[in-house]
């Protein structure tokens, strides 16, 4: 899935480009812990080897890049046939505001038309900000 993003320099948009929406597949620290860290997320970012378990043993995980920019991303739990679940979704800050958690919503609802039940939580939890 492609969205078109406008670049801010100098506090201005400039021309639209490509934003990139694929499956996360290798869980790589630094970008992930910094795109946690930007949102607050901190109790995630507090035990990164149990977020990659996490992330190994979710249904799904979607990604929104920036050319190799990793700007947001979207983990979802559930068996993928009755119910899937938005476990986590966080855009980093300056990205914020530009459609990239409304294209990675969507694009869980177009991988799962047929399942029943979906679902997000927006609950907060001490040391996590909300983003949504």
């Amino acid at each position: 899935m492609t969205l078109l993003l406008s670049r801010i320099v100098n506090n201005r948009f400039v021309k639209r480009e490509p934003m990139q929406i694929r499956e996360y597949k290798q869980f790589h620290r630094e970008e992930i812990a910094s795109l946690y860290s930007s949102v607050g997320w901190t109790a995630y970012t507090d035990n990164l080897s149990a977020l990659e378990r996490g992330f190994a043993r979710s249904l799904i995980v979607l990604a929104a890049y920036d050319g190799e920019n990793l700007v947001g991303i979207l983990r979802a739990v559930g068996d993928g046939e009755t119910i899937v679940f938005i476990q986590d979704i966080l855009v980093c800050p300056v990205y914020q505001r530009r459609g990239i958690g409304t294209a990675l919503v969507q694009a869980i609802l177009d991988r799962y038309r047929s399942v029943r039940q979906d679902r997000a939580s927006n609950r907060r939890y001490a040391g996590n900000k909300g983003v949504l």
